[in-house]
């Protein structure tokens, strides 16, 4: 059995789908900030749904500057409940070069107050010339996300003998591929012996940096790494437990 056949199972899905509820859908590192960097943000209405998935009205900046008003389908696998607030939300998208209707959902998220101002009266070069990292990071903890199809649920540490799902919930955290690939460069994830001894740091795959996956991928489905096949580190590439 792979490591990828552990994160299948249904107790592990269980397991990830608690941690990201009990974490309010976003990263605790930088409250889905970095995963939405250079995305296109603006209020969405919802349409209505049909066989092939879910509408929704985008109304925001594209990435020439251009306010736009269009369409966007969301394939109906990503299971999004029915939106039907009056005061909308806030979608981010991934623009398809030339047929906006085919753009990338990336997250949706309750609207606040001051979103409109912000998404539809003041231009993004305007925004970004006030823009402050931390400010902006800071503020987002607030924010209410409804769905974030390609979080990740991190383990702190692994253990030798242990499933996926056999980890105690504090020692899990809702995290973005963005947040993940840095913490794999900067610090790493120990690997402890029966003893909870670290024996080592685990080596993170070398195309995906331990994300498993490449979160930019066409129409909301997740590429799993050709490399690693969604194992993330080098030593569970063949095997769920190798030390």
């Amino acid at each position: 059995m792979t490591y990828r056949d552990l994160l299948l199972d249904p107790n592990w899905q269980a397991k990830r789908e608690k941690i990201i509820n009990r974490d309010g859908c976003k990263c605790s590192t930088c409250n889905n900030f970095n995963l939405m960097q250079n995305r296109l943000a603006g209020l969405m209405f919802f349409h209505g749904e049909n066989y092939h998935g879910k509408l929704f009205g985008f109304y925001g900046y594209n990435k020439k500057g251009i306010l736009i008003n269009h369409k966007v389908f969301v394939k109906k696998e990503l299971n999004i409940s029915a939106i039907n607030s009056p005061n909308g939300h806030v979608v981010y998208i991934d623009e398809a070069p030339g047929n906006e209707i085919f753009a990338k959902m990336i997250a949706i998220r309750e609207r606040e107050l001051t979103d409109y101002d912000h998404l539809v009266l003041k231009h993004p070069d305007e925004i970004a010339s006030q823009s402050n990292y931390q400010l902006q990071s800071e503020a987002w903890k607030n924010y209410k996300w409804i769905i974030v199809p390609s979080l990740l649920v991190h383990h702190s540490f692994y253990k030798k003998n242990l499933a996926p799902w056999d980890y105690p919930d504090n020692s899990l955290e809702t995290i973005c591929s963005v947040c993940l690939e840095q913490l794999n460069k900067e610090q790493g994830v120990p690997y402890l012996n029966e003893n909870d001894v670290a024996i080592r740091t685990l080596t993170p795959c070398q195309k995906c940096f331990g994300t498993g996956y490449f979160p930019g991928c066409q129409d909301n489905e997740i590429t799993i790494c050709d490399r690693c096949d969604g194992a993330m580190y080098e030593e569970f590439f063949y095997k769920a437990q190798v030390l």
